[in-house]
Order: structure tokens, then C-alpha cells, then sequence
């Protein structure tokens, strides 16, 4: 897929917003979810919070290293991944879009053992939005996270008539340095 869209329409959270309003997402995501399911076949009725993370690789330096950790953190059943997609921008600028089979044998091993049922929550337009955010001749990997771990704190909540009132998640670089400050 090429795209001739200009840098300055990125719409990722730092520049903007992705191509779907809140309500496409939300309807997306739970007409999607309705047939998602385990690796056992039990559907699954109650979901953790869900995080989008895009991992950018400067010079397209992906080496399929985190494979193996995305497969731990899932067999764990700290989260599940429940959308992926590699997206390369090449250096005259064409952002393609990658599938799991276009990956090297090691690393799609590695995440297909890791993935037990794709919802397809991203589209081509937001993937595309990515891509042309990217230094040319990068790439990156977006992930669609699901915090398994918060399940059962996510149903204690709702059962509770409880509702998240704010959801922040603080950059591991920040808390390093915070912590460091704190040991000085």
C-alpha cells in the first residue's frame, strides 16, 4: 500500500487523533469481541482495559528480538495480543503495511504462539497514519494489548457500579529517572 498523505495530517495521540472517532472504535471493538475467544475455544465474556503500542525501529532495525518477551508476558497471562501489524516506510516515503507471514520464520513463530485470536481493530487508514509518521527507511510495530491481569479487577469494579476516572500510563524513562532523583 502506498500513500501520498503529508506529515503534517499525522494523527497519531502525539499529533492528533486516529482516523476513527471514539464511537467507531468502541463499536468496532465490541462487534469484534463478541467472537473472540481462547486458545481452548471458551469464549471470553470479560475483557482487561486495552492499550494500543506502536514500537517505532529507526533504519527498519526490526530483528524480531521481542518475539520472544511478547510470547513470555502472554503465556504468563499478563495480557493477550489481540491485533498486530508491521508497517515500514521505505526511503522514497511509501508506507506498506506488513503481515505476520511477511516476517522472518523465527519471529512469527514466536508471535503466532503468542496470539490466540486477531480482532482486527486496527484499519488500513490508521496504519497508514503511522506509517507516515515514521522517519523514511523506518519501521514499526503497532500492538493491541490486552491487560489480562485486570480482568478480575475490571468485573470488582463494574460489579461495584465503579467506573476509571482517569487511566495514565507514565513513560518507563520517566520513572527510571524519578527513581533515580528519589536515590540521589
Amino acid at each position: 500500500l502506498g500513500s501520498n498523505r503529508k506529515r503534517d495530517d499525522c494523527r497519531l495521540p502525539g499529533c492528533g487523533r486516529l482516523t476513527r472517532s471514539r464511537r467507531d472504535h468502541v463499536t468496532a471493538i465490541a462487534g469484534a469481541m463478541r467472537n473472540y475467544s481462547l486458545n481452548n475455544g471458551d469464549p471470553v465474556t470479560q475483557f482487561g482495559p486495552i492499550d494500543v503500542q506502536v514500537v517505532a525501529f529507526p533504519g527498519s532495525n526490526f530483528t524480531g528480538a521481542i518475539a520472544p518477551a511478547l510470547r513470555k508476558v502472554v503465556e504468563k497471562g499478563t495480557i493477550n495480543i489481540v491485533d498486530l501489524a508491521f508497517i515500514t516506510k521505505t526511503a522514497d516515503g511509501v508506507v506498506e503495511i506488513l503481515e505476520l507471514s511477511d516476517l522472518s520464520t523465527d519471529a512469527k513463530i514466536e508471535l503466532e504462539a503468542a496470539i490466540e485470536d486477531v480482532l482486527d481493530l486496527l484499519n488500513d487508514e490508521d496504519l497508514l497514519a503511522i506509517g507516515e509518521s515514521l522517519e523514511p527507511g523506518s519501521s514499526a510495530v503497532a500492538i493491541v494489548i490486552e491487560h489480562a491481569w485486570a480482568r478480575d479487577l475490571a468485573s470488582a469494579i463494574a460489579g461495584s457500579d465503579g467506573h476509571v476516572v482517569l487511566s495514565e500510563r507514565i513513560p518507563r524513562e520517566i520513572v527510571q529517572a524519578a527513581v533515580a532523583a528519589l536515590n540521589s
